[in-house]
């Protein structure tokens, strides 16, 4: 069994064995798509490899929409297979990882000059259940429009005819990813962040390996794969080029702006789904704790991936939008929290708008072998790598004469702990560790069966007992739990995907930096000038989270 640590002294490791070790696969790329190839994969019984070249998580997977979902807007498209296939993915990870995939109540309301009416909507929402074959939170209902303003007061009443209420699911997508690559580890993955594929070493124009770079130390080495596959989601086209300076592009990306605004300043006590007046867009407005996500925005992007952010034309047709909903609310960009934004990495489809381009994986290979996967979505990410991994099963078995130990197991095989053992472990922490209940449920919530293991880090100092930021649930603990094991390797990783604080206070953090800092500092060993170049990270990763926009 391995320890339960996963620490920078576990990503050294796993960077030597790596340089000495040749796998079966390599995998390219640490966002949800990358990890649950490497977790299906070695479950499999291969020997893999997985690198990131950020941290994990710190692309796309990080800025999603948070939600896992069938599609409904799919419908109009007659795109029923997608959707089938997304709401069984769905009631999957639902089953497998309850502590992070919740159901969550969705309301669509309806107004007399909405496009979609109450029989259209009725009818997709009873196509939805049945494809979903009703396994659902709750099925779906309809509301009138005195309900409709008893649940939500604020919600524009002029016109309004009444209300659809569904379930989907939503989720803490970083936290998702950690727990992917984690149990991919611990079954046997060889996984380090911060490690960039700079080039690959070819015998005969084929691909048999990679040439990392690390970028904490700036050493390089080989590392030997017999299939490489990448995974990296928008960066798909660069790391293809790097393989093929004349490699066509596959990709069409597409960005998504988001904001979060105060959820008291809206009042909603159910997500509710909504269209843009302007362009007839899907919009939706999903409570988080007490904050209210708003979101999201689908256009072209051609700019820096590694740099995006919501621009200001992309802030004021949120706000514009949610404001033609909830226009006693008169929310304006004084009100924002904080921002993100995301490049989703779609198959480039000519002459189709970016809202109807298909949100099905495309999987490739290369002359050189590179075999590539791009598009599909977040819920679907499970059923991406059983495609996958499927598919580099048998280029394995042709070409190496290696066989997989066992089939995908994927589909049984649970990240987490069910809600009953949950709630006894919030419980214990209450009245053992003698934990206030919100710092409990919270602890429970983001860590699972871990939790206990912050708790007795809690418990080595009053320091670390204390509140990250007062009136919020994080402790001091967390820090060094991530450093310990999550692998957390900088500031930003701790502040914008362990934790998530950067978007949850208005100052993005910025007032306990400073003692994160020197708290990541002992545990990994930074000297005073690494810590002032954490904070000035930190400083930079801030300003992309600000909100833009009119006043």
């Amino acid at each position: 069994m391995k320890s339960d640590e996963f620490s920078a002294a576990t990503r050294r490791r796993n960077l030597e064995q790596m340089r000495d070790g040749e796998f079966d696969i390599v995998v390219i790329g640490g966002g949800i798509t990358g990890a649950a190839i490497a977790r299906d994969a070695v479950i499999r019984g291969f020997k893999i490899a997985l690198v990131e070249k950020g941290d994990f998580a710190s692309g796309t997977s990080s800025r999603s929409s948070k939600m896992v979902h069938g599609g409904l807007r799919y419908l109009k498209h007659a795109r029923f297979k997608l959707v089938w296939g997304a709401l069984r993915e769905r009631w999957t990870l639902k089953k497998n990882i309850p502590r992070l995939v919740k159901p969550t109540k969705f309301l669509i309301p309806v107004y007399r000059d909405s496009k979609t009416g109450k029989f259209l909507l009725s009818m997709g929402l009873w196509l939805y259940d049945i494809l979903a074959l009703f396994r659902t939170e709750k099925l779906h209902n309809w509301l009138g429009p005195d309900d409709v303003q008893t649940r939500e007061p604020t919600l524009r009443k002029d016109g309004l005819v009444g209300a659809g209420v569904y379930y989907d699911f939503i989720t803490d997508d970083a936290r998702l990813v950690l727990a992917t690559v984690k149990d991919a580890w611990a079954r046997g993955a060889a996984v380090a962040n911060y490690a960039q594929v700079v080039g690959f070493e070819k015998d005969r124009g084929r691909i048999v390996g990679t040439i990392v770079k690390d970028s904490i130390s700036g050493t390089q080495f080989s590392m030997h794969g017999k299939v490489v596959v990448n995974a990296t989601g928008p960066w798909s086209d660069e790391l293809r080029t790097l393989d093929d300076k004349s490699a066509s592009p596959r990709l069409r990306p597409a960005k998504g702006a988001h904001l979060f605004v105060p959820r008291e300043r809206i009042g909603v006590t159910e997500a509710v789904v909504f269209d843009s007046r302007r362009d007839g867009r899907n919009l939706f407005a999903v409570p988080r704790g007490d904050l209210c996500l708003v979101g999201t925005t689908d256009v072209d992007y051609h700019g820096d991936l590694d740099h995006v952010a919501a621009s200001k034309e992309e802030v004021n047709y949120l706000l514009e939008s949610l404001n033609e909903y909830f226009p006693s609310c008169k929310i304006t960009k004084e009100d924002i929290v904080s921002t993100y934004a995301s490049v989703r990495p779609l198959a480039a489809e000519l002459g189709v708008s970016e809202d109807d381009v298909s949100r099905d994986q495309l999987i490739f290979e290369s002359p050189s072998g590179l075999v590539s996967i791009i598009g599909g979505k977040l819920t679907t990410h499970r059923s991406m790598a059983k495609a996958l991994v499927d598919d580099v099963s048998h280029k394995l078995a042709q070409r190496f004469a290696v066989a997989p130990a066992r089939g995908c197991e994927t589909e049984r095989l649970a990240l987490d702990y069910d809600e009953e053992k949950l709630r006894t472990l919030i419980n214990g922490l209450t009245e053992e560790s003698k934990l206030d209940e919100d710092v409990a449920r919270h602890l429970i919530e983001s860590y699972g069966s871990s939790a206990t293991q912050v708790s007795e880090i809690a418990r080595e100092s009053p320091l670390l007992r204390e509140r990250i930021v007062a009136g919020e649930a994080y402790l001091m603990a967390e820090v060094r739990f991530a450093a310990r094991h999550e692998m957390a390797m900088t500031l930003v990783d701790v502040m914008f995907r362990r934790t998530q604080l950067a978007y949850a206070l208005r100052d993005h953090g910025r007032s306990v930096a400073g003692k994160v800092a020197e708290m990541l500092a002992g545990d990994l060993g930074w000297s005073k000038v690494t810590v002032e170049k954490e904070l000035s990270g930190f400083e930079q990763a801030c300003t992309l989270i600000e909100a833009r926009g009119d006043a």
